[in-house]
């Protein structure tokens, strides 16, 4: 607590110039190939440009409200998905989170505000999130927003997780707490069931 009075320490979003390092990841990645450094300096470089390969895919919310558009390096799990997973700076968090849900919502938002993002993705802790009262829809299960009466299945839920980042993925990602071990860690946080969808084949005989 400060001497002047004011609450702590908090972030908040301003207006400012950013790297857009996706845009380049390919081109930097194959310099690094043509520079004579050090070949612990070219794993750092690699691990900040931070590149990956994956596939991006919508999720219906229940009601046909909006749509939330999340990003995986693991298609194979998308059955999996127990709860989809939204950054407490997500644009849609406000639009699908319900009236009863509105005040935990946004005390985790404060909570988030006060919390760096290293401090966020530390994968020894359980993350903080809540549920927002809204439901999405497995595209592969459901569908369309109207699955959830018929498949039950099909519905999985949608939380707000201060350790999803609004800068990787789109700020949103699927919860297959059965392959991720901070998935598995916010999962436990909310009493939320495991799917297992994928396993090594069973030796013959």
């Amino acid at each position: 607590m400060c001497w002047r009075g004011h609450s702590g320490v908090y972030k908040r979003d301003l207006e400012q110039w950013y790297f857009r390092i996706t845009t380049y990841a390919d081109q930097l990645l194959a310099g690094l190939e043509a520079i004579d450094w050090p070949e612990n300096i070219k794993a750092l470089q690699r691990n900040w440009i931070d590149r990956s390969e994956g596939v991006e895919f919508a999720l219906a919310v229940a009601g046909g409200i909006e749509s939330i558009r999340v990003y995986t390096t693991r298609p194979d799990t998308v059955c999996g998905i127990t709860f989809v997973a939204l950054a407490p700076e997500h644009p849609l968090l406000d639009a699908i989170t319900t009236s009863g849900q509105r005040a935990a919502v946004e005390a985790c938002r404060q909570r988030a505000a006060r919390r760096s993002d290293v401090d966020r993705q530390r994968a020894d802790l359980a993350g903080d999130g809540v549920w927002t009262g809204a439901y999405a829809v497995n595209p592969l299960l459901g569908g369309s927003a109207a699955a959830e009466r018929a498949d039950p299945d099909a519905r999985v839920l949608g939380c707000v997780a201060d350790y999803v980042l609004s800068v990787h993925g789109g700020g949103a990602i699927m919860g297959v707490p059965a392959y991720d071990v901070r998935d598995f860690a916010f999962a436990c946080h909310l009493g939320l069931p495991l799917k297992v969808v994928v396993a090594p084949a069973r030796p013959a005989g």
